[in-house]
């Protein structure tokens, strides 16, 4: 996911500008047409608030001595990437750098189920000029599910590797297989295909040219023999040159086509763009600019999509024609967004754009209104994850520790719920 800083924001800078793409690229990138269109507030046409329900504790799995992060220590949660729920299995999954697991638990009643081990966690360092997340694991996490008692977890870790786990039986996860991506450093961030049978994976740190090919795409067969099926580079020589990475992907039943989130091309701020994916050619057949750096991203309702700027609000994109619909000023600077369809609602991780200096918090987007419901202050200082059931409509927040804060003094799973229902909905 995106790299814990925040950029310092400019009025001056607008949509994106682009510089000249390779001349492989042969799908132009539509024109960005931002529209900053001030959602509905907290007390402002809508009937439902989210309020904390619940904090998890995160303890530190008993066979936690070989972990580079904390050793034999019950170190509490400092350190996470991407969480997913699956509503279908009841499950909630954590990628825990601290303890090097991914972390399991019950969506319905909060226990917490398992913590699969042996993961690279945090190391001391990592090969300059990577940081030293770049050589962290686990990062991206997902389910995949299919006919046949097929239940597992996929979670991208260091060295650029992807670990698969049979996850039948949650409380006992076995490990299946693990899948070697051919970069360097870190596999990162995840979506499933489940049209198509094929799991891609962003390889985001890899090196940029002369030092290597560039942040690339990993596509994987997502069953036995887990074949790697190819690549998708983003080198500036047949796609754009990514410089800062590459973020969510999402795959939309809609179309069949993967979306992922390019922060940034050629090393202008602000000339991130959506990326459309062909998972069966594995190509880039169109662009959509976004006028921000792009982190997050959920595929909602109809055709719509929220866009995660990291350096500025978010966006509402039409993925059938890359349309900037609308942004969010009140929320933004975000890693992590989610859609619930059980509720209709997006959630984004990240900042609260209403008060100065921004502080964080869940931003709650109502997808059928396209209207701002609230932000909803959180306890931790590096909340950029989220995910929702969309069974019982629970949000999850995974935060770092808070010593203001008695039930997350150690770092804890933060639990919201609406606290009252809206009305008129079908």
């Amino acid at each position: 996911m995106v790299r814990f800083f925040r950029r310092i924001r400019s009025a001056g800078r607008g949509a994106a500008r682009l510089l000249p793409l390779g001349a492989g690229f042969v799908a132009a990138l539509l024109l960005a047409n931002p529209a900053a269109l001030a959602g509905h507030g907290k007390n402002n046409g809508h009937e439902e608030t989210f309020g904390l329900i619940d904090t998890l504790a995160v303890p530190a799995p008993s066979n936690n001595s070989s972990c580079a992060s904390t050793g034999s220590a019950s170190t509490g949660l400092a350190s996470f990437d991407i969480s997913f729920d699956d509503a279908g299995l009841g499950l909630y999954l954590l990628a825990d750098r601290t303890h090097c697991s991914v972390d399991i638990w019950n969506s319905s009643t909060d226990a917490l189920v398992a913590q699969i081990p042996s993961f690279a966690g945090i190391p001391t360092s990592c090969t300059p000029p990577h940081a030293v997340f770049d050589c962290a694991g686990p990062n991206g996490v997902l389910t995949v599910v299919k006919p046949g008692d097929v239940k597992q977890a996929w979670a991208g870790d260091d060295p650029s590797e992807v670990k698969v786990y049979d996850i039948s039986t949650p409380s006992s996860p076995t490990f299946v297989t693990t899948i070697n991506t051919g970069g360097a450093f870190r596999a990162d961030e995840m979506a499933y295909d489940p049209k198509d049978n094929v799991v891609v994976v962003a390889n985001d740190a890899e090196n940029l040219p002369p030092g290597g090919p560039g942040p690339f795409l990993t596509f994987i067969e997502a069953s036995s023999p887990y074949t790697v099926l190819g690549h998708l580079y983003f080198n500036g020589v047949t796609n754009p040159l990514a410089t800062n990475g590459l973020e969510q992907t999402q795959w939309s039943p809609r179309t069949g086509l993967f979306y992922t989130s390019v922060p940034e091309v050629n090393g202008v701020l602000d000339s991130g763009f959506i990326a459309v994916i062909d998972p069966t050619t594995m190509t880039i057949i169109n662009g959509y600019p976004t006028g921000c750096e792009p982190a997050g991203l959920a595929v909602g309702p109809e055709k719509f999509a929220l866009v995660g700027c990291s350096d500025k609000a978010v966006e509402q994109m039409n993925l059938a024609s890359g349309h900037i619909m609308r942004t969010f000023p009140k929320t933004g600077d975000v890693d992590e967004v989610w859609f619930n369809q059980g509720d209709s609602h997006y959630f984004t991780g990240g900042y609260d754009l209403t008060v100065s200096p921004p502080t964080r918090a869940l931003g709650v987007i109502d997808a059928q209104t396209r209207g701002f419901d609230e932000n909803v202050p959180d306890y931790g200082a590096a909340d950029h994850s989220v995910a929702a059931d969309s069974e019982n409509n629970h949000v999850f927040v995974p935060s770092t520790a808070n010593t203001t804060a008695s039930s997350c003094t150690s770092g804890c799973i933060e639990v919201f719920a609406a606290n009252k229902k809206e009305t008129g909905r079908e």
